[in-house]
């Protein structure tokens, strides 16, 4: 016989277990609805986070200042590689890991195996949209990023887009799951066959409305009073600012690259050394978000968005220049222009901004000369260690009959000794590595030098060795690596660079805001590769693999 009192029970239970179901289906369903509809991640080209102080006099409430006095603003993030150039940065900052891992360790490295110089995004089997160059893809990339965990979260229905002039700044945010990334090469926005058969009719619309070729002759003029600029920066025509793109050493800058027509390669370098292909970028970026609806449906989409220009204009006239105050205050504007877009076609609320930097850069060394003549500042070129490097070489282990060298190149702090060479001469490749080293150690202009062994093993401890780890691969770097003093550069036809471990180069903005970001600012020591698995703590879904990363307290208590 049954228990009476079991079988009574049983309703109750019944109405337990509908309940449990119902309040687990309404937690689910408030935890999807806690996340953000969009995520967007913007890097700026070339912007140390000294730029954040120096200029926020100037900022309008709605842009940087949004970020700043509304989210989560980290003062102290630096990178902890050696290499800070734009493919190792966008490389890391979301997928959490350096190029001892991801495989970038510069913007392009020699392949021993081609016995070329290779693109760090560049894909042989791939082929660009209208466009005769060596096609693009991550699959230099070895490692996942934040929006390929994002896709791989729900079956691959959110949508991850990347958008830059570069590629590389397109690329290696979005990842390897990406619906789409887009770049400029000359007058248009292109893709390659990696992430679809043709690009989408409004892409092609976009670039038939001839954006980019419309700012031909256009004068690009100081935004503020003049006395602001005469404060913080140099004067407008320094002689060591670089005419290179045909723009003139001073305002007003007329973008026309010294061409009478557009449709020259000389005009589209001057188009993007101006704020003006920032505004394209936006214009752009707003299409993708319409016609891709991000944001809009049921899940949450990310929008990769990076800023080139101010790299350009860095590059040309330095940290200290007017144009780079300029194009600062500019990018403000915008900002607060495309967050006043969000938030009227998604509401603010319902996104996660995020932005920080790919890297720094060095102040001209001539302009520190014209205001210290004895300081120690100065640029040193690839071509110069080169032949410094078979000079001590060939002094050691004597010279070649034939055509030989001992060096297969030198490419940004990397020396690439030759095989071929050493086995002529019956000695390793570390040997020569060796005499390197203790040549290159002597220079007024070199701080340190490690031989590819010592990073490899550890044997050997310096101040920089943690960061010349971090951004060694075997497979792409050199045998042997320099460290230059502060301020000496490696020469690369700029006025000014970056790439060094230096924080000029290597200190940058981490900055969060949006749905589940509390109001903050830390200067706890932090790295920009924790963005990838704060982001991710924040949307709910798994770290990138390789992700080394830490979750910042960024989670508002709410």
């Amino acid at each position: 016989m049954k228990n009476s009192n079991s079988i009574s029970q049983i309703p109750h239970r019944i109405s337990q277990i509908v309940i449990f179901f119902f309040l687990s289906v309404s937690v689910l369903f408030a935890k999807v609805n806690e996340r953000p509809k969009l995520v967007v991640a913007i890097t700026i080209d070339q912007f140390p986070y000294e730029y954040l102080e120096k200029f926020r006099p100037y900022f309008g409430k709605g842009g940087f200042n949004l970020l700043l006095k509304n989210g989560a603003n980290f003062t102290n993030a630096t990178y902890k590689h050696s290499i800070n150039e734009t493919g190792p940065g966008h490389a890391s900052i979301y997928s959490g890991c350096y190029g001892n891992k991801n495989g970038i360790v510069m913007n392009d490295w020699f392949d021993r195996k081609l016995h070329r110089r290779v693109n760090c995004a560049e894909d042989t089997s791939i082929k660009n949209f209208h466009s005769s160059r060596i096609g693009r893809s991550p699959k230099n990339n070895l490692a996942y990023t934040v929006g390929d965990m994002l896709r791989l979260s729900n079956n691959f229905q959110s949508k991850v887009i990347g958008i830059s002039m570069k590629d590389r700044g397109a690329i290696f945010p979005a990842g390897k799951f990406a619906n789409a990334a887009y770049w400029i090469e000359d007058s248009m926005f292109t893709s390659s066959n990696y992430y679809m058969q043709s690009l989408p009719d409004w892409v092609e619309k976009f670039n038939a409305r001839k954006n980019i070729d419309s700012y031909f002759g256009k004068n690009w003029n100081k935004l503020l009073v003049e006395k602001e600029y005469k404060t913080l920066c140099d004067i407008d025509d320094a002689k060591y600012e670089s005419d290179e793109d045909g723009l003139g050493l001073s305002f007003p800058h007329i973008i026309h690259g010294k061409e009478k027509t557009p449709k020259t390669k000389t005009y589209y370098e001057a188009f993007f050394t101006s704020p003006f292909c920032n505004d394209v970028l936006l214009q752009f970026a707003k299409e993708a978000i319409e016609q891709e609806q991000l944001g809009k449906r049921n899940v949450t989409d990310m929008l990769c968005v990076s800023f080139s220009a101010n790299d350009y204009v860095g590059h040309n006239y330095g940290p200290n220049s007017q144009e780079v105050m300029d194009i600062t205050v500019r990018t403000d504007r915008l900002l607060e222009e495309f967050f006043k877009y969000l938030d009227k076609i998604i509401g603010l609320k319902n996104c996660v901004i995020t932005l920080t930097a790919d890297h720094g850069v060095a102040p001209i060394p001539d302009y520190l000369k014209s205001r210290f003549t004895n300081i120690e500042a100065g640029k040193i070129t690839p071509k110069e260690i080169r032949q410094l490097s078979e000079r001590f070489l060939n002094n050691t282990f004597g010279t070649f009959s034939d055509t030989t060298h001992w060096i297969d190149f030198v490419v940004h702090h990397n020396i690439y000794i030759s095989e071929k060479a050493c086995k002529s001469k019956s000695i390793s490749v570390e040997q020569a590595a060796k005499v390197i080293q203790d040549s290159l150690l002597q220079m007024k202009e070199i701080v340190d030098v490690f031989r590819a062994d010592e990073l490899k093993s550890g044997s050997r401890q310096t101040p920089f060795t943690s960061k010349l780890k971090n951004s060694f691969f075997e497979k792409r770097s050199g045998d042997v690596f320099f460290v230059m003093k502060p301020y000496y550069l490696e020469d690369r036809g700029s006025n000014t660079t970056h790439g060094a471990p230096y924080n000029y180069d290597a200190h940058v903005p981490v900055l969060f805001y949006g749905k589940g970001v509390m109001k903050m600012e830390s200067n706890e020591d932090c790295a920009p590769i924790d963005i990838a698995a704060t982001l991710s703590s924040l949307l709910g879904i798994e770290f990138p693999p390789m992700s080394e990363g830490r979750v910042l307290e960024v989670r508002s208590k709410k």
